[in-house]
Formats: C-alpha cells, structure tokens, sequence
C-alpha cells in the first residue's frame, strides 16, 4: 500500500491548466503559506519531463494538447516512491491565477504557484 505521500504526489499530478508544459513549471505547494517554509510535505516542482515531491517522482513523457482546451495538456506518468513503481494519465494545467490542477482517474487536486 502506497503512502498518503505518494498518493498526494500522484493527485497533484492529475490538476494543471497549460498549453505548453513551459507554463505549469515551477514551483508550488498546498498554500502560500507552505510555500513560505524551508520544508513541506505537500511542496512539488514541476519541470517539463518530470514532477518531484517530497519522497517521489514521475517522469513525464507523451505531452497531447487538449483540443478545446488550450490551457491543459494530457501527460503518461511513471513514478518512483519509497521503493514502488506506478504509471497513470494526468492532465496538467494552471488556474487563472497561475496555480497547477493536477487531474487523474484518482481525482483532482489544485496547488498554489510558489512566489
């Protein structure tokens, strides 16, 4: 059984809004105030080939644009964690405030950009 560590990570995955996988890179973490300190748990950084959290990664490969939705892009997920492999689909994208949607068949959750 995977830790909730690993399955927030796989859920922060399955939300962003983003045609181009240049603008849901960054930096970003359940809320400003997480983001304000040196370590937390919930803080991902996502960069165009992969996402890394606190104790796992996924590497991101197949970038697919969303017809009629300009601000998402479709993604194959392969992630490592705490010993374990699994892959999944997530659709990356930003908010109109810039803050990462990670969508999957596991949910969706939402991040805030890290300024």
């Amino acid at each position: 059984m995977r830790p909730s560590r690993v399955t927030l990570i796989a859920a922060l995955l399955a939300t962003a809004t983003s045609l181009s996988a240049q603008s849901t890179t960054g930096v970003f973490d359940l809320s400003q105030e997480a983001c304000s300190y040196e370590f937390s748990d919930g803080r991902i950084e996502v960069t165009p080939t992969a996402i890394h959290g606190w104790e796992s990664s996924c590497d991101l490969t197949n970038p697919t644009s969303l017809r009629g939705l300009p601000n998402a892009i479709l993604y194959d997920a392969v992630c490592y964690g705490e010993g374990e492999e699994w892959s999944y689909r997530v659709m990356l994208a930003t908010n109109y405030d810039g803050d990462l949607v990670n969508y999957t068949q596991g949910g969706l959750s939402t991040h805030v950009r890290c300024k």
